[in-house]
């Protein structure tokens, strides 16, 4: 194949539908090659010729001269700037230099890119090599600016003191094998997406795991100064993995509950203070980034098999976990706080899990618009917690408290589990020396909540946009929009400016002093349908059709292909759903109509409906269309069905209206048949 082809081969497979909103990252090896062009006939080999040969279009002479004549052209505005850019199988090119094999020491990227490019032995930079980072930039633009994370976003990573040579290098800081088992990792190590786990707790967990290779472990616990940039851009990547996870995972190895593609999220204690009656309300409910179906859950705990209800709330929560004994329970100190709970629906396929811990903190869940306290997994500065700690760490917490926080007081309240105690503690100055929980987060997270999205990506309705929840914050921090400050923020959540741009990128920066320390893009979109939606529309066979043109056809109230002159005025019926036998009758002694025997009246307007309840007993409605013209008239024996409608006003048990001024109108209707 060519390079105008491997281009689009690997452009397609990075940036696609289903990377929307997504990191991108362009890890490529021999294997990805190999299978990329494995229904070509082609491989690795046969990559590397066509892009040292480069596209045929470029005179340029040298590999850099090349992939910058690339970049030009993908820059022209038009359908190069709309489609994939020209440049991207260079830097793929750059990429799979990293790892490629050979006589070389650890560090050394020069000599395996010359190695690629034909050049055995050669140990300095090509040509015009350090220019090639505008390809890495230009990348961004393309991905972020121009296709809105439509298809993916590509973001450069930290480059530290290697400056040119970290841009490649950042590419395969994990692998694809690693990062399809990220899932696996979050579940096994019960990471709430909702909830995102420190730096040192991420470190931790991966340096533990069986799903990452030994390189990637060796850069975690690595202490090496030189490496710091790329450690952080690793744990970075890992945690927006986390925040973008939807929850489903594959099985999990080495347990008993086997099941393919679940849903699986964490349980949170919710806790609501009765300081009147010095007592809480325990619950528990669960959050998460997947639509919620529409049928109630029908959990079963695996403790002890019993049922447990919930379903779908406000704001991405559920309802609060309701326990189906003898009798109907929300209590959730039911469940062991110390030990991991399991709740599993087999139908909806959903798993959630309250994970074990003898520490637990919770925050106010005004920002989540619930009442009470949520649990959450760290702390910060300047806010308000609850935390409950079993017996086993109550001295140790006590102390801390007292000497650590401007407030730390005991709630001797009803309703706490045996050996748990509870304590409200104010503005934590200094972080627990031991225990994790009661630490201060090293790393900071941007989260999107809320809102209405207009696409897939971070896209929104302009007029409803999310809120910007940020965790990490120590209180010294700035946020900006597009390099102007937010000031309309609550704690450690920020609000979209009103008058921010429309239909362009926002960039969102988290700075601390004069540094950017962490940024998302967010875009904000007009609400309209497109000029060209043609909305689907069924003919008269009720099969759907493409075309509205000269056709009969239905969309909704629309209908297209007919006449209104041909379609009959809709007449108004009595309704008949009140019971299977309805006597009809008017404002004179001739209208009269005893449904189903006869046809509905069609030429004159019922004012009462008699319906059948039992056998001797009826329920009148009223059914007139306006009051005003519902008065008795002509109270005489000259029309046809006066004995009829005299009889059922006398002889039946009819229950009468219960509203005023229609049970005065039916006794008038009373009075008069009496008078036949």
């Amino acid at each position: 194949m060519d390079y105008l082809e491997w281009n689009r081969i690997i452009s397609r497979h990075f940036f696609n539908d289903e990377m929307a909103g997504r990191e991108v990252i362009l890890n490529v090896d021999s294997s990805l090659l190999n299978k990329l062009g494995e229904n070509y006939g082609v491989g690795v080999e046969d990559f590397i010729e066509a892009v040292v040969d480069g596209p045929s279009q470029a005179y340029e002479k040298g590999f850099c001269n090349k992939a910058l004549w690339a970049l030009g052209r993908s820059r022209i505005s038009g359908s190069y700037r709309q489609g994939y850019p020209l440049y991207i199988a260079y830097l793929a090119f750059l990429v799979l230099a990293v790892d490629t094999e050979g006589d070389f020491s650890d560090h050394a990227y020069y000599p395996r890119l010359n190695t690629l490019l034909g050049k055995h032995g050669g140990k300095v930079q090509p040509g015009s090599f350090m220019e090639l980072d505008e390809l890495w930039l230009d990348l961004q633009v393309w991905s972020i600016e121009i296709k809105s994370e439509k298809l993916g976003r590509f973001t450069t990573k930290p480059m530290g003191a290697w400056r040119h040579v970290g841009l490649p290098i950042s590419q395969t800081l994990i692998t694809s094998e690693e990062r399809e088992k990220l899932p696996i990792f979050f579940v096994q190590n019960d990471f709430d997406p909702m909830l995102l786990p420190d730096y040192d707790t991420l470190s931790k967990a991966i340096s533990e795991s069986s799903f990452f290779k030994k390189r990637t472990k060796k850069l975690i616990l690595s202490g090496d100064n030189e490496y710091k940039h790329l450690k952080v851009g690793l744990l970075e990547l890992i945690q927006t993995a986390l925040i973008e996870w939807d929850g489903v995972a594959p099985d999990i190895e080495d347990s008993d509950i086997q099941q393919n593609g679940w849903i699986n999220s964490m349980l949170r204690l919710c806790i609501n203070l009765d300081n009147f009656a010095s007592s809480i309300k325990v619950t528990a409910r669960f959050k998460t980034n997947c639509e919620f179906p529409d049928d109630e859950f029908d959990f079963y705990r695996h403790k002890d098999s019993s049922l447990w209800k919930s379903k779908g709330s406000i704001r991405n929560w559920s309802t609060e976990l309701v326990g189906c004994y003898s009798r109907n329970t929300k209590d959730a100190t039911l469940l062991s706080w110390s030990e991991e709970e399991v709740f599993i629906d087999n139908q909806l396929r959903w798993r959630v899990r309250l994970k074990p811990s003898l520490v637990r903190v919770l925050i106010s869940g005004k920002h989540e618009g619930l009442n009470g306290w949520i649990e959450t997994n760290r702390i910060e500065p300047n806010i308000h917690y609850l935390i409950a700690s079993h017996e086993s760490h109550v001295e140790s917490i006590v102390n801390w408290g007292m000497n650590s926080c401007d407030g730390f007081s005991p709630l001797d309240y009803d309703g706490i589990p045996p050996q748990w105690k509870l304590y409200i503690v104010n503005n934590i100055r200094k972080p627990h020396p031991e225990i994790d929980i009661l630490k201060f987060p090293l790393s900071y997270s941007i989260r999107f909540e809320g809102g209405i999205k207009s696409g897939k990506g971070n896209s929104y309705f302009r007029l409803a946009p999310p809120k910007i929840f940020i965790e990490g914050i120590t209180g010294n921090e700035t946020v900006k929009v597009s390099g102007r400050e937010i000031t309309d923020h609550l704690d450690n959540i920020w609000l979209l400016p009103e008058d921010a741009e429309v239909n362009a990128p926002l960039k969102i920066e988290l700075c601390d002093g004069n540094t950017c320390v962490m940024s998302r893009i967010l875009i904000l979109e007009e609400s309209g349908m497109n000029s060209r939606y043609c909305s689907p529309a069924r003919d008269k066979y009720g099969d759907i059709i493409t075309t509205h043109q000269q056709v009969f056809s239905v969309s909704g109230a629309n209908v297209q292909g007919v006449s209104l002159k041909d379609i009959p005025i809709y007449k108004e019926h009595p309704p008949t759903y009140m019971s299977h036998r309805i006597i009809f009758i008017g404002n004179h002694p001739g209208l009269y109509c005893e449904w189903p025997d006869d046809n509905l009246p069609d030429n004159w307007d019922a004012v009462w409906a008699i319906a059948k309840v039992k056998r001797d007993r009826w329920k009148v409605y009223f059914v007139g269309k306006d009051l005003s013209l519902c008065n008795l008239s002509a109270i005489n024996k000259s029309w046809t069905h006066w004995k009829k409608w005299k009889k059922v006003l006398v002889n039946l048990n009819i229950e009468p209206p219960k509203i005023r001024i229609l049970y005065n109108l039916w006794k008038t209707y009373k009075r008069g048949a009496q008078k036949l």
